[in-house]
């Protein structure tokens, strides 16, 4: 299908992008005064690898936030429930996986407010973090509140990035709302607002719109180029489009796919989201990569699925892009060939301890963070079969 463009605004990033928190009274902007709650379900043993320095004073439940890139390492959360009704929250703020009393977080009316790093990290395990390191990226506050049922924790995070915008010549003030509180600006669940009339009163019904690759103005369509930070947004309008349609094959005999949530990178560091079984976007031509990838495998034989989480693990300008070109569709499957391996260390200067850490890595550019499943053990067994070690599997 024949794309034009037909009006290119630079995507570049604007001096006037800043952080907006709400307004103390409840009843001013009540529209961006938080984004949606995310729940998180409360369990009663502390996350893997997380170490409690905190004697609560009654019933602990935990819970984990990744607040971050789908590799960044999560948070911990300990909610203390007294006798008497009252409730305590720790957040593990550092992420260095130890729930501490200094880490109280702060009351707020019914609930609580805890900030929180953007965080760019190589694992929930590593012991630095990777990139830019999370220093450099933003901090924002997050609201908890208790859910009715007692069971679930909910989160929002305060506030918007605002900013402005070219749009068809015009200058447009926009909005930008983390919509699932974790961190990013680009999923499908955030939502974008523009002030089309200039009236700084945020209409609803027509001037919210979903992050998605390409939206409707004017009776015209506008390819929305924008990365996960909030550093850049521009929209560029497009006559017609290409169409990107991703597939993965079953990973084993008796399993299905049942969804794909998929990120897609441009060369100019803007990123489209995609979600479904075989999920297809409608794009500009250029060249696009896979960035980060989950997908639900469902089995024939057992109810429930496991859920792989992967991201890119190498970041060669030159390597894994698609070309969607003028003329057509482009289908590709995000994850490719799967190729497993174990990286194993020596622990100490007896030559009798060693340390295995599988890795799991795809044709496309992509490593595993974390796996997701009912029953996961990792066995190391010796020539005859026999046991010499095991353990719980470290991507759960």
């Amino acid at each position: 299908m024949l794309v034009l463009i037909a009006a290119v605004c630079g995507f570049a990033a604007g001096s006037d992008w800043h952080w907006v928190a709400p307004p103390a009274d409840a009843n001013a902007a009540a529209k961006f005064a938080g984004a949606p709650l995310r729940a998180l379900t409360l369990e009663e043993t502390p996350p893997a690898n997380v170490v409690v320095k905190v004697a609560p004073r009654g019933k602990a439940r935990y819970a984990q936030l990744r607040f971050g890139t789908p590799d960044s390492r999560r948070v911990a959360l300990l909610l203390d429930c007294a006798a008497d009704g009252t409730r305590d929250l720790y957040a593990d703020t550092n992420r260095d996986r130890l729930i501490e009393t200094s880490e109280l977080a702060r009351r707020d009316s019914d609930g609580w407010i805890v900030p929180l790093t953007v965080a760019l990290a190589a694992g929930d395990d590593s012991d630095e973090n990777s990139g830019d390191g999370a220093g450099a990226q933003p901090s924002r506050d997050l609201f908890f509140r208790v859910g009715k049922s007692g069971a679930v924790l909910a989160c929002a995070v305060r506030g918007w990035l605002e900013g402005t915008a070219k749009v068809a010549g015009r200058e447009i003030t926009v909005r930008r709302v983390d919509g699932d509180a974790n961190g990013l600006l680009g999923d499908l669940q955030d939502a974008l607002w523009l002030d089309l009339d200039g009236s700084g009163e945020w209409d609803p019904l027509e001037e919210r719109f979903a992050c998605v690759p390409l939206i409707q103005l004017w009776g015209q369509r506008f390819a929305v180029h924008a990365d996960e930070f909030g550093r850049a947004l521009s929209l560029e309008e497009v006559q017609g489009v290409g169409k990107v349609k991703l597939v993965v094959a079953a990973p084993l005999p008796g399993t299905r796919v049942a969804s794909l949530q998929v990120t897609l990178g441009a060369r100019d560091g803007s990123a489209f989201r995609a979600k479904g079984e075989q999920p297809t976007l409608e794009l500009p031509p250029g060249d696009y990569r896979v960035v980060a990838l989950t997908v639900d495998v469902a089995s024939d034989a057992h109810s429930g699925s496991t859920t792989y989480v992967f991201t890119r693990a190498r970041d060669g300008r030159d390597s894994d892009w698609h070309t969607l070109t003028r003329e057509g569709e482009l289908t590709f499957d995000p994850l490719g060939t799967l190729n497993f391996g174990a990286e194993v260390t020596p622990i100490g200067s007896s030559g009798n301890a060693y340390s295995v850490q599988p890795q799991l890595s795809s044709s496309e550019g992509l490593r595993i963070v974390s796996a997701t499943t009912s029953d996961a053990r990792i066995e190391l067994r010796g020539a005859r079969g026999d046991l010499l070690g095991s353990a719980r599997s470290g991507f759960m």
